[in-house]
C-alpha cells in the first residue's frame, strides 16, 4: 500500500509526504497542518482498489480485509502526525541581523494615552485694519517683532485728506470764535448792569444822608419847604431807579444763564468736532492696539492702502493654547481638565483640556489644551507651531513594557520571538493594554528579555530563528 499525505500550511504551502508499504491498494490520506506546528488533523481518507484477482469459483467477499486497510491507514496517519509534529518544531530559519529590530522588555509606568498633533494658538489676538486711505509713507517695525500697546507701526500719506482736514478745522475754529465772542458780549452786558447798580447804590447812600439832614432841618424850621422838596425828590428818584435796574438785572441774569449754557454746549460740540477732524489725520498712523507679537505684517513703502484693508495681526502667547483634532471615537472619553503632556524640543510640559468644541466634522472634533502657567515662562512659541500631545486616560500603573512594533500584526500579541545568544525562540505571551509606544505585558516575559518587534510575516511557520551576524 502507498499512502500520500498532503500537508497545507497557513501560508498556503502544500507538502506531499509519501509512505510506502507492500500492498496492492492505494490509500490517500489528506492532513491539515496548523500554525502552532503541533496539531495535524485527518481531513480525508480514500482507498482505491487496484489489481483485484478473481478465482474460478466465486467466493463471497469478506469485509475484514477492508477494515484491515482502514486500520493500517489510521496507524500510518498517526505515525505521520507524530513525525510531522516533531519535524515542524525543528524548522529553523537563518536571517541576517540587519533584517530584524530588537527591543528590550523594560519595567516602567504605563500610561494609556492617545497621541495628538496640535498647533499653538494665541490666547488673545487682534487684527490690524487700515482706518484711512493712503499710501504707505513710513514703516517703523518689522514682521515678527514684539510691540507694546500704542507703538506706531506705520504712517500713511494722503494730501487730499490733509487739505480737507485743514479746511474743516478752519471752519470749526471760526464758529468757535463766534460763540466765544457772543459769550464775551453777554458777560460785558452783565458787567455794565452790575456797574450801574453799584453807582445807583452809591447815589442812594449819598442822597439818603442829604435827605436825612434836610428832613431834620425842616423839622427845626431851619430851611424852607422849597429847599427840602428837591432833596427828597432826588432821593426818591435814585431809589426808584435802583428798583428798576435791579428788576432788569434779574431778568437779564436768567436769560444770560440760559444763553451761556447753550453757548457752552455749542462750544463743547465744536471742540469735539475739531478733535474728530484732527483724528482723521491720526488715522494715517497705524498704532498697536495691544501688547504682543506682530504677525502677517507685509506692507511696503509706496503701497496703496484702502480704508479697511487688512495689514496684519498682533497676538499674545503669555497663556498659549494648543489646538488639536481628535477622532470622534474619543468624544465621550475626553472631559475638561483632563491631563496630558506636551512634547516640545525635548521638553515635557504639563497640559490640561481647556475647551471642547461641540461640533464634529469629517469624523473628528477639536479640543484646546492649556499649558500650565509655571511651564509657560520658559517657552518661546510661535503661532501655528506644531506640538505633539500625549492625552492620558485612566490610571497609571507599574508594568512590564514592550516597545510598539509590527510583530503584533502577525501574532495578535499571542507570541513573540525572544532572542538569546543569536537564537530566537518562539514564546507564548499575554499582552494587556497598549498605547502608541508600548504594549503592557501580563505574562510570558521578564524584564531584560530581548524581543524581536519587527514584522513576522515571513517567519510565522518557524519556531526557531538563527540570527546571522
Amino acid at each position: 500500500m502507498e499512502a500520500y499525505f498532503f500537508i497545507k500550511t497557513s501560508a498556503g504551502r502544500k507538502l506531499r509526504l509519501p509512505h510506502r508499504q507492500a500492498c496492492s491498494k492505494h490509500v490517500f490520506i489528506q492532513l491539515t497542518y496548523l500554525n502552532d506546528a503541533t496539531q495535524i488533523y485527518l481531513t480525508s481518507l480514500s482507498i482505491k482498489p487496484n489489481d483485484i484477482r478473481y478465482m474460478d469459483k466465486p467466493i463471497k467477499k469478506s469485509n475484514n480485509h477492508r477494515r484491515w486497510y482502514a486500520v493500517v491507514a489510521v496507524v500510518l496517519a498517526i505515525g505521520s502526525i507524530a513525525w510531522l509534529a516533531s519535524a515542524s518544531r525543528s524548522f529553523t530559519l537563518s536571517i541576517p541581523k540587519s533584517d530584524i529590530q530588537v527591543e528590550q522588555v523594560v519595567s516602567g509606568q504605563f500610561f494609556y494615552y492617545i497621541s495628538l498633533n496640535a498647533s499653538v494658538q494665541p490666547n488673545r489676538s487682534q487684527l490690524l485694519d487700515s482706518k484711512a486711505t493712503g499710501t504707505v509713507d513710513m514703516i517703523f517695525v518689522e514682521d515678527g517683532e514684539t510691540v507694546n500697546k500704542g507703538d506706531t507701526l506705520l504712517k500713511l500719506s494722503n494730501p487730499e485728506l490733509e487739505l480737507e482736514v485743514m479746511q474743516r478745522e478752519g471752519q470749526l475754529i471760526e464758529q468757535l470764535n463766534a460763540q466765544r465772542q457772543t459769550m464775551l458780549l453777554i458777560n460785558q452786558n452783565d458787567f455794565a448792569l452790575r456797574e450801574q447798580l453799584v453807582e445807583v447804590d452809591y447815589q442812594i447812600e449819598l442822597e439818603g444822608k442829604r435827605f436825612d439832614r434836610a428832613e431834620q432841618m425842616l423839622t427845626e424850621n431851619l430851611i424852607a419847604v422849597a429847599d427840602y422838596e428837591p432833596t427828597a425828590a432826588q432821593y426818591d428818584y435814585y431809589k426808584a431807579r435802583r428798583n428798576m435796574l435791579n428788576s432788569a438785572y434779574q431778568q437779564d441774569s436768567l436769560a444770560r444763564i440760559r444763553q451761556l449754557a447753550q453757548i457752552r454746549i455749542t462750544e463743547e460740540r465744536l471742540l469735539n468736532n475739531l478733535e474728530a477732524v484732527g483724528q482723521l489725520l491720526n488715522r494715517l498712523y497705524v498704532l498697536a492696539p495691544i501688547d504682543g507679537r506682530l504677525s502677517n505684517f507685509e506692507a511696503i513703502v509706496g503701497q496703496s492702502i484702502a480704508n479697511g484693508d487688512r495689514l496684519g495681526e498682533i497676538y499674545r502667547l503669555d497663556a498659549p493654547l494648543l489646538e488639536a483634532e481628535v477622532d470622534e471615537y474619543y468624544l465621550d472619553m475626553i472631559e475638561l481638565g483632563q491631563g496630558g503632556r506636551a512634547l516640545l524640543r525635548g521638553d515635557s510640559l504639563s497640559v490640561q483640556v481647556y475647551k471642547i468644541f461641540p461640533s464634529v466634522e469629517g469624523g473628528r472634533f477639536r479640543v484646546q489644551l492649556r499649558i500650565e502657567p509655571p511651564e509657560v515662562e520658559r517657552l518661546s512659541l510661535v503661532k501655528g507651531q506644531s506640538v505633539r500631545i500625549l492625552l492620558y486616560f485612566g490610571r497609571v500603573a507599574e508594568s512590564l513594557l514592550i516597545p510598539e512594533g509590527d510583530f503584533y500584526n502577525s501574532t495578535g500579541g499571542d507570541w513573540v520571538f525572544v532572542l538569546k545568544d543569536d537564537i530566537a525562540r518562539r514564546v507564548d505571551i499575554d499582552l494587556g493594554r497598549r498605547n502608541p509606544d508600548f504594549y503592557e505585558v501580563i505574562s510570558g516575559l521578564h524584564e531584560g528579555d530581548q524581543v524581536i518587534v519587527s514584522d513576522y510575516r515571513n517567519w510565522i511557520d518557524y519556531s526557531t530563528i538563527q540570527i546571522q551576524p
